[in-house]
């Protein structure tokens, strides 16, 4: 079970990520959230998300 003080990483923007983002921060865990493009950053952010990696821009 996840719970407060953990991290989790959820990859890409479809409904099971999204809905892993939720329930991960509803936990108080800390959430890393991958995506493609930037225009999807600001949904992640509101649902949740610690931080936010563009896989497609972040090379480190």
């Amino acid at each position: 079970a996840i719970k407060a003080g953990d991290w989790v990483l959820t990859q890409g923007t479809g409904g099971a990520g999204l809905a892993a983002i939720q329930f991960a921060a509803a936990a108080v865990a800390t959430v890393v959230s991958t995506m493609s493009s930037n225009e999807k950053a600001e949904t992640l952010k509101e649902l949740g998300a610690s931080y936010i990696i563009n896989y497609r821009k972040d090379s480190s």
